[in-house]
């Protein structure tokens, strides 16, 4: 097992022992200490905690454990960004509740996940756990039938369009694109084809397996799909590796499925995660939440760990890199993600079919080149002629940035 071997200082010492709903009793004192510290740089820590999505984790362990402690105007500006984190979970809790009602009624299966399903399911609190967006994975072959009900009857806005001058090709990187992206005031939601972007991490995690062994969670006194416990942990880890587990909140994400679960069939989830062909991610995962944040793991998931050499490795460079400022494991496609991700999958199909990622990644390239509508309009052109806005397309953003770097200054 890999142990905790990176120099921390107080903030982030303090901010893993609070990053639970359930802290140990050995972790009480050492809370107290920490945020006792005179010099403890407490701007620094918000801003950590925020970076990482997990304020109201910290501001529920402090104000638990050592509200006397901490420098009241922290513990009350710490306050104030949780109640904002709470109202803005339950608009868009009630949000999903009405897009899912709306999607039933036209009969669309969707199975939302992360966001509210998450809060509900793994810290039993919307309040505990930040989310940005709406993530609905949809029925495939429905997903654009449901950007249009959205779009039609629910006042949402589509950020997926590309505005080509060929309405065949962009009917065709419409129908390929495994992720839209709509937005409604305040709530962006995200509609899922695929379980993830890079289809080669969850190719054999299908809509129609998730759906049939899906049950029933109740948020809002509302009865909402949402995946099964054992299906949660294996996502869980397929999506904090496909994020390379840049951020602390997926880590607590399965820490609090584990501290949850205490009867989990863990030969049944290993074996689940075989047939998924993504044990090493699911074994990283428990990895990382056992290092990090001390979470007991069963000895069958011990000696699993002992025996992936790979695993071992990625666990490594995920401690290395999880506070560090200049991790560039991030959003964007570069060599060194795209490696992480090639080790993390073990089966050869996968390994083969990840070579395509570097080919979606070419072809957001190209999209940035070709002709569209706002060409057209900054130099009306006959059809036969249409072959210049590949010239003429680089003049238009040269002049546009140009610009937009006046209105600036002036």
């Amino acid at each position: 097992m890999e142990s905790l071997n990176v120099s921390l200082g107080s903030e982030l010492r303090l901010l893993l022992r609070c990053a639970t709903t359930q802290i140990q009793d050995a972790s009480i004192q050492e809370i107290e200490v920490l945020a006792g510290q005179n010099d403890l740089d407490w701007d620094y820590l918000i801003e950590t905690a925020g970076n990482h999505g997990v304020l109201p984790l910290l501001y529920q362990s402090l104000s638990a454990v050592a509200p006397d402690v901490v420098p009241q105007q922290m513990l009350k500006q710490l306050r104030q960004f949780v109640q904002q984190i709470a109202l803005k979970n339950t608009l868009f809790t009630r949000e999903l509740l009405s897009i899912l009602q709306l999607l039933e009624t036209h009969g669309i299966r969707a199975l939302p996940f992360k966001g509210p399903v998450l809060a509900v399911s793994a810290y039993g609190n919307l309040a505990l756990r930040n989310f940005c967006d709406l993530d609905i994975w949809v029925e495939p072959h429905r997903v654009l039938d449901a950007i249009a009900i959205l779009t039609t009857e629910a006042g949402y806005c589509s950020g997926r369009q590309w505005h080509f001058l060929d309405p065949a090709q962009e009917a065709s990187f419409m129908n390929s694109w495994r992720e839209y992206g709509l937005r409604k005031g305040i709530v962006p939601i995200d509609l899922h084809r695929n379980l993830t972007v890079e289809d080669f991490l969850s190719s054999a995690l299908t809509f129609d397996l998730l759906w049939e062994r899906r049950e029933m969670i109740t948020i809002a006194g509302q009865s909402v799909p949402s995946f099964s416990q054992a299906d949660l942990l294996i996502y869980l880890c397929l999506h904090g590796s496909k994020e390379c587990w840049r951020g602390l909140k997926w880590i607590c994400d399965v820490a609090e499925w584990v501290q949850n679960s205490p009867q989990a069939n863990w030969t049944e989830i290993l074996m689940r995660s075989q047939v998924l062909r993504c044990e090493r991610r699911l074994l990283l995962g428990l990895s990382l939440a056992h290092t990090f944040l001390g979470t007991p793991l069963p000895p069958l998931i011990e000696q699993k760990l002992a025996q992936d050499v790979i695993g071992q490795q990625l666990t490594h460079q995920c401690v290395q890199k999880l506070f560090d400022s200049n991790n560039r494991l991030g959003r964007r496609f570069t060599r060194e993600k795209f490696w992480f991700h090639l080790r993390s999958v073990e089966h050869p199909q996968d390994r083969w079919d990840s070579l395509k990622e570097i080919r979606r990644h070419m072809r957001s390239k190209v999209i940035k080149v070709l002709p569209n509508t706002l060409d057209h309009e900054f130099l009306p052109l006959p059809r036969p002629f249409y072959f210049l806005y590949y010239f003429l397309r680089p003049v238009r953003l040269l002049t546009q940035t140009g610009k937009k770097a006046l209105s600036l200054v002036f």
